[in-house]
């Protein structure tokens, strides 16, 4: 289960523990919580926001050509992200089901999106949806999982790209224009 920040991590996994205990671990600094819920355990960790970003390594304008990449990979001031990465990468993979339960709202969507595609696999992923973080409301979120928001997360990448592609191509047009 992937969380947008720790913070939301910990309240969902204490929420699914019904005070049965949590067992908080960690892996590279980042604290993740391991909890059972009818009979099974379920691992909850957080990102960090969004790891991962529209980039390319093409030079000149214009520039249409780009992939998705983990942001630390060219955003210096990102460094703190790889920490987020790696223990994601670590134990991520495997699980028998991946659940986004981020945010419910564009930007969650792809967080969780992106995630569980970097290292799970999206056809065994699922979308909690609950506004607060409220125990019941987590409670029921997790009842009531569905299959993953497939138009928001379209529309948050589509967003994202599109802002970009603007973003670049007007500045390396301004820098030609220079």
């Amino acid at each position: 289960m992937v969380a947008e920040k720790p913070k939301a991590a910990a309240n969902i996994a204490y929420a699914l523990s019904d005070g049965r205990g949590v067992l908080r671990c960690s892996e590279y600094g980042v604290p993740y919580w391991i909890v059972r819920r009818d009979g099974a355990a379920i691992v909850v960790a957080p990102s960090a926001g969004h790891l991962f970003g529209p980039h390319t390594d093409s030079r000149g304008f214009p520039v249409f050509d780009f992939e998705w990449r983990p942001i630390f990979e060219f955003d210096r001031g990102a460094g703190y992200l790889s920490k987020f990465y790696r223990m994601l990468s670590r134990i991520l993979p495997g699980a028998s089901l991946y659940v986004n339960a981020c945010d419910y709202d564009i930007e969650g969507s792809v967080i969780g999106f992106k995630i569980i595609e970097a290292f799970g696999d999206v056809a065994r992923a699922r979308r909690m949806k609950f506004s607060t973080l409220a125990p019941q409301d987590i409670k029921r979120a997790y009842a009531r999982m569905e299959r993953l928001d497939v138009e928001m997360i379209e529309a948050g990448m589509a967003r994202s790209e599109m802002d970009w592609l603007w973003g670049i191509n007007v500045s390396r047009a301004l820098m030609e224009a220079a």
